[in-house]
């Protein structure tokens, strides 16, 4: 399955629902272009959801994602997220 983004402006946060395969690429990407919803909507609070298929990313994937991610997450107010 092709990754694939969807974005909504709700009146208080952005919520990002990305689909496709579970992948470091994907989950990194997915992180991007949320944040840059958020920047762009001029939103400090996020709702990821994350529908990925296959199986989980390993440790070491999951903690090169987040690393790169964290100086732009810092600048939101809240994060959360749904990961089916």
């Amino acid at each position: 399955m092709a990754y694939q983004l969807t974005i909504e402006e709700r009146p208080t946060y952005v919520l990002a629902t990305a689909v496709g395969e579970r992948t470091p690429a994907n989950a990194l990407r997915f992180l991007q272009e949320a944040y840059a919803a958020c920047v762009k909507s001029g939103r400090s609070d996020l709702l990821l959801d994350m529908q990925f298929t296959g199986p989980s990313l390993n440790t070491t994937s999951i903690y090169q994602v987040i690393s790169d991610r964290v100086p732009n997450g810092r600048n939101l107010r809240k994060i959360a997220y749904v990961d089916n």
